[in-house]
């Protein structure tokens, strides 16, 4: 790869946040792009800092979480998450 070749970054015209939470924001961009088109309605989600834990038993299994999620009416098994503000440092 050779970043020389890499297109320019899209320039932002204007921006303005729709909704903001402490664990989800929704930003809205017009964007220009560097072949003069543009998009006037690029929405951007931002979220905090967050880790994720694989946990493994001492018999060598992965622990996984399983939960209803909202936004697709159903089911997913995933590995734990935590946002950062939420881990202690050690003591």
């Amino acid at each position: 790869m050779n970043p020389d070749n890499d297109p320019r970054p899209w320039q932002v015209e204007s921006s303005e946040y729709i909704h903001q939470l402490p664990w989800f924001t929704v930003r809205k961009d017009a964007i220009r792009m560097e072949n003069g088109g543009a998009i006037p309605n690029y929405f951007v989600f931002e979220y905090p800092d967050w880790i994720n834990v694989v946990a493994v038993t001492t018999e060598g299994q992965l622990v996984l979480i399983r939960q209803y999620r909202h936004g697709i009416a159903g089911f997913t098994t995933s590995f734990a998450q935590v946002w950062l503000t939420q881990v202690k440092s050690p003591s």
